[in-house]
């Protein structure tokens, strides 16, 4: 007869600590992924965005729906998305900057566990201006 245990006891145990551990990695890696994909969808719109005020020369009610757009078919939703283009108005040669920001709210209960609520994404694009500038203005 064997003193101290069984094997089939430590493999359980040896289990439950494993496990617990690759669902903690597990459920990290998926936040990471939700997360990072939320940033790519803001740099693809802020790139967009940067690409038609380029065009346009300047913040324009056509490169916020674009926006818009692009955001919607990310599943990100503009609502939750300042936007911020500078300068409003731009003439040939000039750089502008579309900015954007949106409060990413964590998904998954080990960071909530770990006292995370959300994460803070900014995106940012600059081109330069295309617009000629029209006589008398």
């Amino acid at each position: 007869m064997r003193c101290g245990g069984s094997e089939a006891g430590s493999a359980a145990v040896e289990f439950t600590l494993v496990f617990g551990f690759m669902l903690t990695v597990f459920f990290a890696m998926l936040e990471f992924g939700l997360a990072l994909d939320e940033q790519l969808a803001l740099a693809a719109a802020a790139r967009s965005g940067a690409r038609l005020a380029a065009v346009e020369g300047g913040a324009t009610d056509h490169v916020f729906d674009t926006i818009a757009h692009d955001l919607r078919g990310f599943g990100v939703e503009p609502g939750d998305v300042a936007v911020r283009i500078t300068p409003h108005q731009a003439i040939y040669g000039t750089p502008v900057t579309v900015e954007l920001s949106a409060r990413y709210t964590l998904r998954t209960p080990v960071a909530r566990a770990l006292g995370i609520e959300e994460l803070s994404l900014r995106a940012q694009a600059t081109s330069r201006s295309e617009k000629l500038a029209t006589p008398g203005s």
